[in-house]
């Protein structure tokens, strides 16, 4: 199944932040599209729920020196 999540990101201060986010998130299976905008704190993700969860993006983001809190997942 298809679920999109929003994540509220802190700390993201520029362009090279959402680069580093979208890059170590975009190693996990099952991630189909990613928006990160540092200037708003929002990370999106439209993923395939039988090979992630919010909760491994969470901590792909943490990896990447973030802290995020999940603030909604709705299935397609």
């Amino acid at each position: 199944m298809t679920i999109t999540i929003t994540l509220q990101v802190r700390g993201m201060t520029c362009q090279s932040c959402e680069k580093l986010i979208k890059a170590e998130c975009e190693e996990l299976p099952g991630i189909q599209e990613i928006a990160v905008d540092h200037t708003t704190g929002v990370f999106t993700a439209l993923i395939d729920d039988t090979q992630t969860n919010a909760q491994a993006v969470q901590a792909a983001i943490t990896k990447a020196g973030y802290e995020s809190t999940i603030e909604s997942q709705i299935t397609q």
